[in-house]
């Protein structure tokens, strides 16, 4: 056996478990009776809201009943569900004929799902897993703010709650994240725990302002290239963050000895168990890999014990963290304690902060909603997401924990285990609560390195492997996009590497769409050129656009700008267009337009320097209702025309 010191729990451990669970302290008395029916009030909240909707669902009168035709059967579903993942699962599990059926239907799918989403059973089990895979992975995110593991855990039951409950994604994970974590460890550390839930609360309150202004739709502009970077950067860190469970207060000193090779060798178990259980006849069919992976390992670490002693949840976080009880419960904590609220630098930290949080934890859950399509074949609600997770953080702050987000890792486990519905999120925060309150001595003798092999294998199954493939056949601007996201994202956050991808992806566009611009050269008469643009001018190709046309280049006294192929697209465009007019003007030429867009021919006469006659423009310009074709009628041409790229000088 190791050494005692090699096995016992670390002493800054034990201190931070002997922390308080947020700023507000233990209370006792009537105060810590208020707290436990606050608390009550904070967990029902989406259980009642979720009961109200199904119950809405249900009382549907037939008139608001959509029906249709199915291989001749008639179909029905209530019309506020129709388009929502719960109904298109109806529409995949079978049609159905009578109103009461199709109510008890919609009723069944929003909370256990259809067939294709497994049975209850395994939609349970999975989500009892995946809570026991979140409980090292918050007690992580914990010492990075350094705050009580209690803390982080709690913030799990909250996030996991409402995001299963209200979320637009069924079987996604929501926990206390790293991404946040890190955001937060600033403010907790300069200002304490009560600037800390407040920094929460408002990050709940911005992700519900972005819901009501619908910009989750902006996740839709996140190029493939973006993706395949994040999941790529989201892999290495997921692997990085498990080396901190190989090192003393998880960033002390590394772990030696039989401690550390005990480690490893359960660690292999776990991995080795979780892809060959799906795989075996009776077991697969029953129990999720995960669950299975946990139960093995556990037994396999309690067996070479002896020789190779093993580091638990308990030791991890400190004995006091799995006492259980009513003293593990978390305190009403609002207002804050302990913040100075005529602090100016305070509340530009906090307010910084929250805004950072609150993009970070979006950009996590909507790309993990998006993720999570793809992989399910059916669509959630990106905003519903984003009030889920404002409401789910906003609940966390007034009871003084972290917040959080979706995990992407643990979201894995639950979908690649079956938990495909509302039930195994459910389960997953039920899970985590009942580990401190009721199971509290039990969990904590699990060994840590159980759930370690599984955040492994989830790393390695996240990376997109076959993007290595594509590394000589894609574009260079889309490999750049992918690498730098993927650094970015190891070595900054999330949401910075997603700006940084956004951002390069757009320049690159903007490059190409301009070069693909081509600028035609038409005489068409002794007397008349025609400049006909083919594709869409702006800012990129503006500034080519006026290189081209060059009055001392031009012998013919009319000249025509045809933009029947084109299309005029932001303000360079309109400006360009005008100091074309204006150096033709200056130069004694007479120019018409053909096919200008309405606004741009308004724009023209309020900004060019040269008087317009009105038969140089569209016929109904004085009037406003201006007309986009042109009065210069065009004869046959002559000869073939010039082709000018205007991306090349």
């Amino acid at each position: 056996a190791a050494p005692a010191a090699e096995v016992s729990a670390p002493a800054d451990a034990k201190a931070r478990a002997l922390m308080p669970l947020s700023s507000a302290g233990p209370h006792s008395g009537l105060q810590a009776a208020m707290d436990k029916v606050l608390l009550i009030i904070a967990l029902a909240a989406p259980c009642a809201v979720f009961l109200a909707r199904t119950s809405r669902l249900q009382c549907r009168p037939a008139s608001r009943l959509l029906t249709r035709q199915v291989s001749g059967s008639t179909e029905a579903w209530p019309q506020e569900a129709a388009g929502t993942a719960e109904t298109r699962e109806i529409e995949r599990s079978g049609s159905f004929r009578s109103l009461g059926d199709a109510q008890e239907k919609v009723a069944s799918v929003m909370f256990m799902g259809s067939e294709a989403d497994g049975d209850t059973l395994r939609n349970a089990l999975s989500g009892a897993a995946v809570s026991l895979g979140c409980i090292p992975e918050a007690i992580s995110f914990s010492m990075i703010v350094g705050i009580s593991p209690l803390n982080g855990i709690w913030a799990g039951v909250f996030m996991g709650l409402y995001s299963s409950l209200l979320g637009g994604r069924p079987g996604m994970v929501s926990c206390s994240s790293a991404a946040t974590a890190v955001v937060l460890a600033n403010v907790a550390q300069d200002f304490g725990m009560g600037a800390m839930a407040l920094t929460v609360v408002i990050c709940g309150l911005l992700q519900i302002v972005a819901g009501l202004l619908y910009l989750s739709r902006l996740i839709a502009l996140v190029p493939h290239p973006v993706m395949l970077g994040f999941v790529n950067g989201l892999a290495i860190v997921i692997a990085r963050a498990q080396l901190r469970q190989f090192r003393e207060r998880g960033d002390g000193e590394w772990l030696e000895g039989p401690v550390l090779q005990g480690m490893i060798l359960t660690i292999l178990v776990s991995m080795s168990t979780a892809i060959a259980a799906p795989r075996l006849p009776v077991v697969g069919r029953l129990l999720p890999g995960p669950l299975v992976a946990i139960i093995v390992a556990v037994a396999f670490s309690c067996a070479i014990t002896p020789w190779f002693p093993q580091r638990t949840l308990a030791q991890a976080a400190g004995p006091e963290t799995f006492l259980g009880g009513l003293h593990s419960l978390p305190s009403w904590n609002f207002p804050p304690n302990g913040v100075d609220w005529s602090s100016g630098r305070m509340w530009a930290c906090v307010l910084m902060t929250a805004v950072r949080m609150a993009l970070v934890g979006l950009v996590e859950s909507l790309l993990t909603v998006k993720l999570l399509d793809q992989i399910t074949g059916s669509v959630g609600s990106t905003r519903k997401e984003c009030f889920a997770q404002g409401f789910g953080n906003i609940a966390a702050g007034l009871f003084g924990t972290q917040g959080g987000c979706a995990l992407i890792g643990q979201s894995l486990i639950n979908v690649s285990g079956g938990g495909r519905t509302r039930l195994s999120g459910f389960i997953m925060s039920m899970g985590l609560a009942s580990s401190v309150f009721f199971f509290a001595p039990i969990v904590g003798k699990i060994p840590i390195a159980a759930l370690v092999g599984l955040m492994f294998l989830v790393a390695i199954n996240t990376f997109a492997w076959g993007s290595l493939g594509l590394l000589h056949l894609v574009a260079w601007t889309d490999l750049v996009v992918i690498l730098v996201v993927t650094g970015v994202t190891i070595v900054v956050d999330l949401a910075t590497a997603v700006v940084t991808g956004l951002f390069i992806s757009a320049l690159a566009f903007a490059w190409s769409a301009a070069r693909e611009v081509r600028l035609v050269d038409d005489p068409e008469s002794e007397s008349t050129r025609v400049f006909r643009l083919q594709g869409p001018l702006f800012f990129g190709s503006a500034m080519s656009f006026q290189s081209r046309i060059r009055p001392e280049r031009i012998p013919e006294q009319e000249v025509v700008l045809d933009f029947s192929g084109g299309k005029v697209l932001d303000h360079s465009a309109l400006d360009a267009i005008t100091k074309t007019m204006d150096r033709l003007h200056a130069a004694g030429k007479k120019v018409h337009f053909r096919a200008l867009p309405v606004d741009a021919t308004l724009y023209l006469r309020s900004m060019s320097e040269a008087k317009i006659p009105d038969d140089r423009l569209p016929p109904h310009a004085t009037s406003g209702s201006l007309s986009p074709c042109d009065a210069v009628k065009r004869p046959p041409v002559p000869a073939a025309p010039a082709q000018l790229p205007l991306g090349d000088d």
